[in-house]
């Protein structure tokens, strides 16, 4: 029983090992053909399994998928980021035009209460007038 146990435990280590060299295999390709190196290693350990036993134009043919993929979704990424950022500015813009709206406001009330004093102090209306 202890030779299968050894045996399964140096089995078990060779096939992490040979595990770890294909990720690190597949993230050195993923690199080469421009992606970056943090993202190459995260992608490269969720799709090393599907490349196990692939020929070489199936394991080409993914690995450019996946570049393209990844580019695509940097691309939007940075989209979105740009809109975030025009959403932020409008709102800013609306925001100092919601206070000088305000302001405005307060001056209007400002001067019909100056026109319903001066209208107090004149007294009543006995025909059109002009008040300037």
């Amino acid at each position: 029983m202890r030779r299968k146990t050894a045996t399964a435990g140096s089995w078990w280590a060779r096939a992490r090992r040979r595990s770890e060299e294909s990720t690190e295999r597949v993230a050195a390709d993923l690199e080469a053909r421009g992606l970056d190196a943090a993202v190459a290693e995260l992608v490269a350990g969720r799709i090393v399994s599907q490349l196990d036993g692939a020929d070489r134009v199936r394991y080409d043919a993914t690995l450019d998928g996946v570049v393209l993929s990844c580019r695509a979704h940097a691309e939007a990424a940075e989209e979105l980021s740009h809109g975030a950022s025009e959403l932020r500015e409008v709102e800013r813009l609306v925001g100092s035009f919601a206070t000088e709206l305000s302001k405005l406001d307060e001056t209007l009330e400002v001067l019909a209460a100056y026109l319903r004093r001066m209208r107090v102090a004149v007294g009543p209306e006995e025909g059109p007038r002009v008040l300037h």
